[in-house]
């Protein structure tokens, strides 16, 4: 897994759309996930590294990113 701090997402809390950030490292899926560890969406690809999570009820969420090399991070972010 890597560091937590190779990844930033913004803004957090977030209303509508999340970005998110990763140095040098290509995302290739991101998977939402709620306190239960259900999954609440997936997503391969992103246009410009945004998410879509106005269909998300307000709470608080992990997002886990997979990148192409096969490493994983988890971050939380709250939706508002």
């Amino acid at each position: 897994m890597l560091e937590n701090s190779a990844l930033i997402i913004s803004p957090n809390p977030v209303v509508d759309v999340l970005k998110i950030s990763m140095a040098d490292t290509p995302l290739y899926s991101v998977s939402i996930l709620n306190m239960e560890g259900s999954v609440m969406g997936q997503y391969g690809e992103m246009v410009d590294n945004e998410l879509d999570v106005s269909h998300l009820p307000a709470g608080i969420y992990i997002l886990k990113i997979k990148t192409t090399k096969g490493q994983f991070i988890m971050k939380k972010f709250c939706k508002i």
